[in-house]
């Protein structure tokens, strides 16, 4: 059903593919923020205990989906369509200031079909999922980190291309662990009423992204002034190796102290 960044409209999608169990089709704006408690900088510990301060954090989202069955563990490495019914896409972009919890606009409206959605998709994507190459900067930030009387001035540039493909592991199935399916944030289970009359908001905090990520070991850039980065590959062979990979694990899978996932979808009313 999906070709390139998006799926063909729903609206114009067959009654298979959209799902008309529910109570029609419809068309609703679409917005992404950071969390409600955004602040600029955001100031947190993290679980390495580091006292964390962002100064910016920008995350790109080529498109957003959602689909009426949980996440489909069995076609995690084989596949980026989730078996069952889509009931809500936006399939354009918007570049998101998470230290703002302002409802920002996402360039094109969604569709969708009344129902209930159990899984929600970010599309990290600037063009083609399927792309082998894709240059597209999904995250910039920068940042303080510090823990006992030492500190980092750090930096991250995200780009989701070779620096993170994976070996397929078996070489007669060369398609299992596509690159598409590291493009994706996927969040499941979720219970999200795709509703008429309302607006789909995503909310985004970075702060589920530095759970395992040790900021002591970060690569030096720069020793006048000092600067440290995050590196933007998985396998770096430098000092921050581990830190990048684990980094890049935190944007997909991002959990908070509280066991909630990082990344929330919910319709509302104007």
């Amino acid at each position: 059903m999906r070709a390139g960044v998006a799926l063909a409209g729903l609206v114009a999608a067959s009654a298979a593919c959209l799902g008309t169990t529910g109570g029609g089709l419809v068309t609703f704006n679409a917005y992404a923020s950071g969390p409600a408690d955004s602040t600029s900088p955001l100031v947190f510990e993290t679980p390495q205990g580091f006292h964390v301060e962002l100064r910016t954090v920008t995350m790109h989202i080529g498109a957003v989906y959602l689909t009426t069955t949980p996440e489909n563990q069995s076609s995690l490495n084989t596949s980026c369509i989730e078996p069952g019914q889509y009931v809500g896409e936006v399939p354009g972009g918007v570049d998101v200031n998470l230290l703002s919890a302002a409802p920002q606009p996402f360039s094109v409206q969604g569709d969708g079909s009344v129902d209930v959605a159990r899984t929600g998709e970010i599309w990290l994507t600037g063009g083609d999922i399927n792309a082998a190459t894709d240059a597209t900067k999904v995250v910039i930030l920068q940042g303080t980190a510090a823990r006992g009387g030492a500190s980092w001035p750090f930096d991250a540039t995200v780009t989701i291309s070779a620096n993170r493909t994976k070996p397929a592991g078996d070489p007669s199935q060369p398609g299992l662990n596509p690159i598409c399916k590291r493009r994706i944030v996927q969040v499941s289970p979720i219970v999200t009423p795709v509703a008429a009359g309302s607006s789909l908001y995503v909310r985004i905090d970075p702060r589920g992204w530095f759970n395992s990520v040790d900021l002591s070991t970060l690569d030096i850039v720069s020793a006048s002034p000092p600067l440290y980065e995050i590196p933007d590959t998985d396998t770096s062979g430098t000092p921050g190796e581990a830190a990048g990979r684990n980094f890049f694990t935190g944007i997909l899978t991002g959990v908070l102290p509280s066991g909630q996932s990082a990344y929330s979808f919910t319709f509302q009313s104007p």
